[in-house]
Parts: structure tokens; sequence; C-alpha cells
């Protein structure tokens, strides 16, 4: 349940120690942009996820999503307009997950619904945060397992902002961190002040 990364180099494949800090090195931390962890095998990855939501000039807007299943972006978009009253429904969405690598987490829904709100309000999440929750089909944002891998990654990384559900269970280890605790989507909008 382990998974390697290497990369080529003049004397040929060399390990990489901590792939983790290669991708937060690459993190964008523009509008559209959100990070979320996503195990592979037992380790956490921190992933960018990118949004660009446009207004469409078509009949039938476009979905172009790479490196995460096109139906669970085209489902949190749902429950967004749904409760939130955003018409994802008349925008182009372009989604990806950054450095092409790809996930099937359910782990992600929270970090798909800032990514498509950031992109759609032009404006960028808190610097160093990280979202960690589900979202049901009712707008609730819900637990994920294993969190504790994902808090111990996040901690290390130093992150300030980290996003999840307000059921979730903590560790007393990790409740030094700045967590936000979120019960339903009608509450992501206030992390993107006017």
């Amino acid at each position: 349940s382990e998974i390697g990364f290497f990369c080529m180099g003049e004397n040929g494949l060399q390990p990489l120690k901590n792939i983790n800090q290669e991708l937060v090195s690459q993190i964008s931390h523009a509008p559209g942009s959100a990070l979320v962890s996503s195990l592979e095998g037992s380790r956490p990855l921190l992933l960018e996820l990118q949004a660009l939501v446009v207004p469409s000039k078509l009949a039938m807007p476009q979905r172009i999503v790479s490196g995460i299943d096109q139906k669970q972006v085209a489902l949190i978009a749902a429950i967004l307009e749904k409760y939130l009253r955003i018409k994802f429904s008349t925008y182009d969405l372009f989604f990806k997950v950054s450095g092409g690598f790809k996930t099937k987490e359910s782990s992600t829904d929270l970090g798909i619904a800032f990514a498509l709100i950031s992109s759609y309000l032009h404006k960028p999440l808190p610097q160093k945060s990280i979202a960690l929750a589900e979202i049901s089909l009712t707008g609730t944002v819900q637990p994920i397992t294993n969190i504790s891998a994902h808090l111990h990654e996040a901690k290390q990384f130093g992150f300030e902002h980290i996003f999840i559900a307000s059921k979730q269970t903590i560790d007393p280890a990790y409740k030094s961190l700045t967590l936000h605790a979120i019960a339903t989507v009608y509450d992501l909008l206030n992390f993107f002040p006017d």
C-alpha cells in the first residue's frame, strides 16, 4: 500500500525523499486554487486543485476535467448551485489536478467546492489553507476517514487554515492547529470576504 516517487537526473532515477515538499513549493495561491490531501496507499499527497469558471457561450456549457472524476466535479457544482444559487449550469467549467496527478477520493469534495467558488468570485482562499472534508447531497459537510494522517502532513508543512467538517473527531494532538469547522456549504462563502 505504498507508492514511491522518483525523478530522472544525470545519474538515472533518483528517489524523491519528500514529494509533498515538491508539491507545496509549486502551489499557485490564485483564484480558483484549493489544496487537498489525498491518500495514496498510506501516504497523504498534498494536491492542488485548479478550477476555471467562465460564462458559457454554448447551449451546452463545457465540462473539461482532468485528474479527477468529471462526475464528482459536476456533482459538487450541482450542490453549490442548489444551495448557494451560483448558476454553474450557465458556465463552462475547466478543472484539473495540478502536476498530472489523479485522485478518486471523496475527501477532496470540499476542495473542489472551494476551487469552484474561488474561481467564480475571482478571490483566492487564505494562504496556507487546506480542505479536508466530504460534501453530501444535502449540502452538509461530512467527516473523512484517516483524518490524523492528513492533519499530520498539514502540521508538518505549517498550514494555518485547515477546513474540516464540524462533526469531525480530532485527535487531541492536533487541537493546537487552526481548524475551521464547517457544517454546511452555506458557510463556504464566509471564507471569501468582500
